[in-house]
């Protein structure tokens, strides 16, 4: 782990600091993402085999155990990352667990919906934090200078109190004054011009959108893009960037599968092979924090092969006739419609 103090002398790169801090805070968590993303895929089988068992208890309740690691992601971002990040544990955990609070996401559904609901006078954005990495991330990093700073300033007698009320007090309003609203600005700013740029021109916005979109994922602002695809498949009955998104899971399902064949080691062949079956499902965090990032070459590979894939696909005008939830192998007959017979090759007749 990098030293907190020794970050400014440090002489690694930005990436190599970012990755580390990546590694540190949410490779701990693959297994764990794993194994509920191979809970999810189980219930997508048994959905596929009998629909109607959606109505039972038992699936709902699976189903929201199989969602709990990857809705309070940031909460176990903070508990794994704080020693990484040299700061108070739970105070992290406190500062994360307000930001995943049902509370404020009610709140930002009232933001989105037009009220206008501010912190003294800064306007708040809709931004909401479940399922994020960076934002947690960020919250410790900086967590890490208020605390130091803090201990400097105060009494010893004030300290076991004051430092985590102050640092909860600073932390949590700033970040969604601050983050809240630059995370939202850089997530409507991608939506609209990827729309803009496929307008313009399809292949290459395809290969961009493709080889970016886990780098997409790693920012937390893939959900953003939720909204687009539905007016999409609302306005026009089809989707392309859903398509886009299946080819990166399959590309980082490659990925680390690669991995696992190429590897020698054995816990890394073991979280490879948990991670490539979670990503069959179309759920990509486990491979991603657990393999191929930290490896970074397999994740530049991937990155390029999505690229690829996706411009090669926008060449033969392929769609996504039905919206997937978690786009991936599983979700290929999306891409047939009979409305569209030719949907899979292109429209060959020109019109």
């Amino acid at each position: 782990c990098l030293d907190m103090d020794a970050l400014s002398s440090s002489n690694k790169s930005l990436v190599n600091i970012v990755v580390g801090a990546l590694e540190a805070c949410v490779a701990p968590l693959a297994y764990v993402l794993a194994a509920c993303g191979l809970l999810q895929g189980a219930l997508i089988i048994a959905v596929m085999l009998s629909p109607e068992v959606k109505q039972s208890g038992t699936f709902q309740i699976l189903t929201f155990m199989s969602w709990t690691p990857f809705v309070y992601l940031p909460v176990l971002i903070a508990m794994t990352g704080a020693k990484y990040f040299k700061v108070d544990a739970l105070c992290a955990v406190l500062c994360t667990c307000a930001l995943v609070n049902p509370s404020w996401g009610e709140m930002a559904s009232k933001i989105a919906a037009g009220t206008d609901i501010r912190f003294l006078f800064f306007p708040l954005a809709e931004t909401t934090y479940t399922s994020t990495v960076l934002p947690p991330i960020i919250i410790l990093a900086v967590l890490y200078y208020v605390e130091k700073f803090l201990k400097k300033i105060l009494p010893e007698v004030f300290k076991p109190i004051f430092v985590p009320l102050a640092c909860y007090l600073i932390m949590v309003p700033a970040t969604l004054v601050v983050l809240g609203p630059v995370t939202s600005g850089i997530a409507h700013a991608l939506s609209y011009g990827f729309q803009v740029f496929y307008a313009t021109v399809p292949w290459l916005c395809a290969f961009v959108f493709g080889a970016l979109w886990q780098c997409i994922v790693i920012f937390g602002v893939h959900w953003t893009f939720m909204p687009v695809f539905m007016a999409d498949f609302e306005q026009y009955g089809f989707s392309t960037l859903q398509v886009f998104c299946a080819i990166a899971v399959c590309a980082q399902v490659g990925g680390v599968f690669g991995v696992w064949f190429k590897s020698r080691n054995k816990k890394t062949r073991s979280v490879a092979m948990s991670a490539g079956l979670t990503g069959l499902f179309g759920i990509t965090e486990p491979a991603i924090y657990g393999i191929t990032l930290p490896l970074k070459k397999p994740f530049i590979c991937v990155c390029i092969a999505a690229g690829f894939g996706s411009m090669v696909s926008a060449f033969f005008g392929t769609m996504y006739f039905a919206f997937a939830g978690l786009p991936g192998i599983l979700t290929v007959p999306n891409a047939y419609s009979e409305a569209y017979p030719y949907s899979l090759l292109g429209d060959l007749s020109g019109t």
